[in-house]
């Protein structure tokens, strides 16, 4: 098993994470996704609707 990690620079300064398992013949990659503030109000706003259809399912299908 050879485990190797990587940190590189990019143009903005910021650290991007890389780490790659080399197994045999499987190789996986693991990189730290960056999420922006558009997508974080987006995921809220959809959490916030499903938990509203829940409730409103909720509400009808009631047992009796």
């Amino acid at each position: 098993m050879r485990l190797f990690c990587a940190f590189w620079q990019d143009m903005k300064e910021e650290v991007e994470y890389l780490m790659t398992l080399n197994i045999l013949f499987l190789t996986v990659t693991i990189k730290k996704r960056h999420v922006s503030a558009e997508d974080v109000v987006r995921e809220q706003m959809a959490k916030e609707i499903i938990e509203q259809n829940r409730d409103r399912q909720f509400s009808i299908y009631r047992p009796f």
